[in-house]
């Protein structure tokens, strides 16, 4: 057997251990046990608690691929949902850059889901206001813009700080 073939047998025997080793984590919290498929497996999501087979398991190029299809759960959450870490679905030890990078797309992800939030809200007091009826439930509705008015604020600063 050449190098180059033995190299990629213990890569995949490695990926492979992997993908198990992660499955076996998350099965051991589950109440349902995972279903191999075609390209990897399916089983419940233990970071939102479903009991439906809606996460999805399998192979990647440079690490596993997580995917909630029912609430989008972050991988680190699916991760440390079962006393694992995020480190822990790469083949290779990733790099601080690599660590930043990941850092700063889940950190803009959920930003974008919040802003999503308060933008309602928002959007919400406007169509109120120009009605004639805001506030509808007098210092609830006050706070919750006063609320959402600020952490808009927050994020506009955090997005400014990072170009």
């Amino acid at each position: 057997m050449s190098v180059k073939k033995a190299h990629r047998s213990i890569q995949t025997t490695y990926r492979e251990d992997l993908l198990n080793y992660v499955v076996s984590a998350i099965d051991a919290v589950n109440s349902k046990a995972a279903i191999r498929t075609g390209k990897g497996f399916r089983m419940a999501c233990p970071a939102h608690g479903g009991n439906k087979n809606s996460l999805f398991i399998g192979d990647g190029e440079h690490r596993l691929i997580l995917c909630c299809h029912s609430h989008h759960c972050d991988p680190k959450d699916i991760m440390e949902a079962v006393g694992l870490t995020i480190n822990d679905v790469f083949y290779e030890k990733i790099n601080p850059k690599q660590v930043k990078e990941y850092k700063t797309k889940v950190t803009t992800r959920q930003l974008i889901e919040e802003l999503n939030h308060e933008l309602i809200i928002l959007s919400l007091w406007v169509t109120d206001y120009s009605e004639g009826l805001y506030p509808r439930n007098g210092d609830n509705d006050r706070a919750a813009c006063k609320q959402a008015f600020e952490r808009v604020q927050k994020a506009l600063h955090f997005l400014e700080s990072e170009l």
